[in-house]
């Protein structure tokens, strides 16, 4: 899901530098992309979970205002306000509905196949644990997919996996690793009977799994977590910030990838060109 991004600091400057001529593969900068704020309702809620709403793009969070009144049981803005205000132990649900990440195991299948056919390989020449970092990890799937892979080529012994959010909720629900059939078409049947648990319409990872996966509630702009990182996954969450907060995000994970690290982004992202990074396949930066 969507890190929060509130006085953010990196250091280096935040101007945008000649293009590196290693960044194979790849064009120059994202055009800058300002939106419309997203109303008076949500930036207080923002304010009232100390998060920063001016790095977000306002539509996104303009098209989750009908599923955060239903939340909170309200029909307009004032009535969710003093709701709100009556019960601020809601809040938490209420950045959820705002904030809400959709993302399932392996989602996007061809991404997974590169990491798994080539850049596994590449990690494995380490001979030493991995340490995976996913930023935004939503309800928990995309990590557990990578321990699956890690699982599967050898290399998940030892081997410590991070998954953080800026979301209390989403965080209790990755802890908790609870996942329905539906949640889990997209893994194999093999690999669903070697590293999963069902009762009833109800699975979750075996022992295996859970004893590498750690989650964390932090977000992006109060702590980058310290490096080195292997692979770090942060997919699918720049597009829903404002260009300028998602470029300063990019430039905060990069210097904590390992030596020949790999980044991994949503379809639809691409980290600034200036960044010591080069795409060696579709979604996947390696560090430089």
């Amino acid at each position: 899901m969507i890190e929060a991004l509130h006085h953010v600091r990196f250091e280096g400057r935040m101007a945008m530098a000649a293009p590196n001529p290693h960044t194979r593969g790849r064009k120059g900068s994202v055009p800058t992309r300002i939106s419309e704020p997203p109303g008076p309702f949500i930036s207080w809620v923002f304010k009232q979970a100390d998060l920063d709403v001016k790095h977000y793009r306002g539509e996104p969070l303009r098209r989750r205002l009908s599923a955060c009144l239903r939340a909170l049981h309200a029909d307009t803005e004032e009535h969710a306000r003093q709701r709100l205000e009556q019960r601020p132990d809601l809040l938490p649900m209420v950045i959820n509905a705002l904030l809400i990440g959709v993302t399932e195991f392996f989602r996007d299948s061809l991404v997974f196949e590169s990491l798994r056919t080539e850049v596994l390989p590449k990690l494995s020449r380490l001979q030493r644990p991995l340490r995976i970092w996913s930023a935004g990890c939503a309800n928990g799937a995309e990590l557990f997919s990578v321990a699956i892979l890690l699982a599967e080529a050898g290399l998940l012994e030892g081997s410590y996996l991070l998954g953080s959010d800026c979301r209390m909720e989403a965080i209790n629900q990755a802890k908790a690793a609870l996942y329905s059939s539906t949640a889990l078409k997209n893994v194999g049947h093999s690999e669903l009977s070697r590293h999963f648990h069902r009762v009833d319409a109800i699975w979750w990872p075996g022992s295996a799994l859970l004893s590498h996966v750690h989650w964390k509630v932090a977000d992006l702009s109060r702590q980058i977590e310290e490096g080195p990182w292997d692979m770090i996954l942060w997919r699918n969450m720049a597009i829903y910030l404002q260009t300028e907060a998602a470029a300063t995000v990019w430039r905060g994970l990069t210097p904590v990838l390992a030596p020949e690290g790999f980044l991994v982004s949503g379809k639809a992202e691409r980290p600034p060109a200036e960044l010591s990074l080069t795409c060696v396949k579709r979604c996947i930066y390696q560090r430089i």
